[in-house]
């Protein structure tokens, strides 16, 4: 069998075991009856109006969202549900205690227009009524108790459903182009053929990568074992957005091979660092560097909380400015 034949076997395999792994980590949930929460995380719940909210007897104090544009703007009314670590294997009991729907305030009265009555003459008048004596069951106000379960989910599950998902996102280009007969495919080989740009490895393909690889596989496993579609954050979704860009505008920046140069060699990794002539820059450098360290200090965040961590301003500013000197510099060694 040739190489490229067993490439696309071994990707097929790997993509057909990292599916199978997150449908099993996924299925439990499916069709549950409980709500799943992953151990050691939070989740919000909207909770109505007037509710008195307890979480297995302990009670939890309801939360106001306002509009910062306008305070007086209230937006949700929520709860801050944990989900401990030591609660595995058992349900939360979550218990919203709001007024009932069919409770409504007694009308108005219009007595004080009304003659006041004359004193009764019976020779045995009933006794006034003690001010501190509680008022009747009939009187108190209706309420309604709902309850609603959670499940705590083993981290586990989610750190396996990173892994599976990074597995898929390895064998798939070997799954998809394992067999073929494509020329750069048989000179760079098949995962780097997705790098390569005009036989040289591409740091925008390369960086776009380093931060989509983690992206993906922290979207999975805060989604897989919980068989729902987790919240994406606005800032990776623009860091994303920018390396994505860069990507593309550095494909469409033209070339500066030159006529009647001698065939290029395979690609190799140090060429993300040189121009097209060969030479090394510092502006890639810095933005190899940063794309490197910003991804590797993004996953290891994640993994110790299992939760996105908020990137600060700073470094996406930082990230930004060396995204547009790269294509600064692409551009102008274009120039005649």
């Amino acid at each position: 069998m040739p190489a490229l034949g067993k490439q696309r076997v071994a990707g097929v395999l790997a993509v057909f075991v990292g599916a199978l792994g997150l449908g099993a980590l996924a299925w439990p949930n499916i069709n549950s009856t409980t709500t799943p929460i992953l151990a050691g995380t939070e989740r919000q719940h909207d909770v109505p109006a007037g509710a008195q909210v307890t979480l297995d007897g302990r009670r939890l104090s309801v939360q106001e969202q306002r509009d910062p544009a306008a305070p007086d703007v209230l937006l949700r009314r929520y709860v801050v549900i944990p989900a401990p670590r030591l609660s595995l294997g058992r349900p939360l009991d979550l218990a919203i205690d709001v007024p009932a729907s069919d409770d409504a305030q007694p009308p108005a009265s219009n007595d004080a227009a009304l003659p006041t009555p004359l004193p009764s003459a019976s020779p045995n008048p009933t006794p006034p009524s003690n001010p501190a004596e509680p008022a009747p069951a009939s009187a108190t106000r209706a309420r309604d108790v709902r309850h609603e379960f959670f499940r705590v989910v083993s981290r586990s599950a989610a750190f396996g459903a990173f892994g599976l998902a990074l597995l898929i996102l390895i064998g798939l280009p070997y799954a998809l182009g394992g067999a073929g007969t494509n020329g750069v495919q048989q000179k760079h080989g098949v995962f780097y053929a997705l790098l390569v740009e005009n036989d040289k490895l591409s740091l925008g393909r390369f960086q776009f990568l380093l931060w989509f690889m983690p992206a993906f596989g922290m979207y999975a496993a805060l989604s897989v074992p919980l068989a729902e579609f987790a919240p994406m954050t606005s800032t990776l979704a623009l860091l994303l957005g920018l390396s994505g860009i860069t990507a593309g505008l550095s494909a469409s920046a033209p070339t500066g091979a030159r006529s009647g140069a001698p065939e290029a060699p395979a690609a190799r990794m140090s060429q993300a660092v040189e121009n097209d002539q060969g030479q090394t820059e510092v502006s890639r450098y810095q933005y190899l560097v940063l794309s490197l360290l910003g991804s590797i200090l993004l996953t290891v965040a994640f993994l110790r909380t299992l939760s996105v961590p908020a990137i600060p301003t700073e470094f996406l500013f930082l990230v930004g400015a060396s995204q547009g000197t790269f294509l600064f510099n692409k551009v102008a060694q274009q120039r005649p």
